[in-house]
């Protein structure tokens, strides 16, 4: 009965991964690009740092139910998409001082 619940983990664990990294972060890259408004911009970046903050939550919530053997998988990948997508973004060209402070906040 253990290795359901920690199937069902898993499936949301990668539900959630889908949904922030190949639907909400692909969402933001284009306001992002599609944006000239410097203020937009920055509010754009800081949705960006607070969804990824957010995900590290629910990562940190997944490892107390599936224990540590699953967290680096789950790190790794994480990691490279958020990666990725900062790569898409930080190339889409967006205003100078924008980008300072996304280099401030990290």
């Amino acid at each position: 009965p253990h290795i359901r619940w920690r199937f069902l983990y898993c499936i949301v664990g990668l539900f959630c991964l889908l949904g922030v990294f190949a639907v909400f972060f692909p969402l933001l890259n284009s306001l992002l690009a599609n944006t000239d408004d410097i203020g937009w911009q920055a509010v754009i970046v800081a949705v960006f740092l607070v969804a990824k903050l957010g995900f590290e939550k629910i990562g940190l919530v997944l490892s107390a139910r599936l224990g540590a053997d699953a967290m680096p998988c789950f790190v790794f990948v994480s990691s490279s998409c958020y990666e990725l997508n900062l790569c898409v973004s930080m190339g889409s060209g967006f205003h100078w001082l924008v980008f300072f402070g996304a280099l401030a906040h990290r």
